[in-house]
This record gives C-alpha cells, structure tokens and sequence, in this order.
C-alpha cells in the first residue's frame, strides 16, 4: 500500500522525500524489490543512501531478498563508495580460511579475504556418515566426550543442523 500511495499521490511522495537527507539501510542483501521500490521512491536526487550488506550472507532468497539489488548498487548509483569490512571478530582464522575458499565460488560476489586477530583456531573437522542415526549417534559421543572429557558444560555446546525437506 505504502508503494501504491507513493506512486500514484506525487505530492505525499515530495512531503516524504523531503523529510530525509539521509536513509540507512542495515543488512541490504536482504532487501525485497518491494523495499527496494519505496526506498527509491522516499528518495529525492540529493539524499545520501548509506546501506550496509553484504551479498554473501543473502540468506533470505525465500523470502523475496533479491541479491542483484546489492550486487547492482554500483551500477545505479555512479560514485558509490564501498567499504570492505573484512575483519571478522567472531571466528577464528581457520573457520574464516574455510569461508574463504567456499565463497570464492559465488559467482556474483565483491571480492574479499575475511581475516581475524583471533588466533589461528582448532582444525575443522568434516565427517560424513551413512544415515541420520549414525550421524546422530556421533553428535550425542562428541558432546559427551566434550563434557565428561574435556570439562565443557551442555550450555557451551552448540549444534547447527540444516534440514534438506523435500516435496
């Protein structure tokens, strides 16, 4: 509706751009080209956009999050500045050595090299098993032997699954 009323009532359209010198946009690579048509329109030719994303991290494709929005900024807005946060504080080097080399492979991705001050980290450990008991079953033994072995508590364990549904 908002979309609607801007476009078709030029004066509300005007009161609205005129309130705003500036507009930030915070996690842009998962702007919709519903959002993305009203930020347009809220803007008049000499309002400053700031958004801050990062097309790797489009995790919201399900929900309509457009990535060519982010990806094509530069190409819409001629002069746009962009400004490379790399440094991750987070994760250790190795987890951010192994995001690298994955991401490399996105094919529409603004180049980066993420790096950290946190230390080089403990190896990355990849197991594939035969079923989703044996995989469960080697879950439940590593987090056992994290707690009776090497003095974790179950609050600082946590697990990340994704879920394959099919139709």
């Amino acid at each position: 509706k908002t979309n609607q009323i801007l476009a078709s009532f030029p004066a509300i359209r005007a009161k609205w751009q005129e309130k705003y010198d500036h507009i930030l946009v915070d996690e842009f690579q998962d702007t919709n080209d519903t959002e993305y048509r009203m930020l347009t329109m809220l803007m008049r030719p000499a309002t400053c956009l700031y958004v801050v994303g990062d097309p790797d991290q489009t995790i919201y494709t399900w929900r309509g999050a457009n990535q060519d929005i982010i990806v094509d900024l530069n190409k819409k807005y001629i002069g746009l500045e962009t400004i490379i946060l790399d440094e991750n504080y987070r994760s250790t080097q190795t987890i951010l050595d192994s995001a690298n080399k994955l991401i490399a492979h996105n094919k529409y991705r603004v180049p980066k090299n993420l790096y950290t001050n946190n230390g080089k980290g403990e190896t990355i450990t990849v197991r594939c098993l035969d079923s989703v008991t044996a995989e469960a079953e080697y879950v439940a033994r590593e987090i056992m032997s994290l707690v009776k072995l090497k003095g974790y508590k179950y609050s600082d364990i946590a697990i990340l699954y994704r879920s394959n549904y099919t139709t």
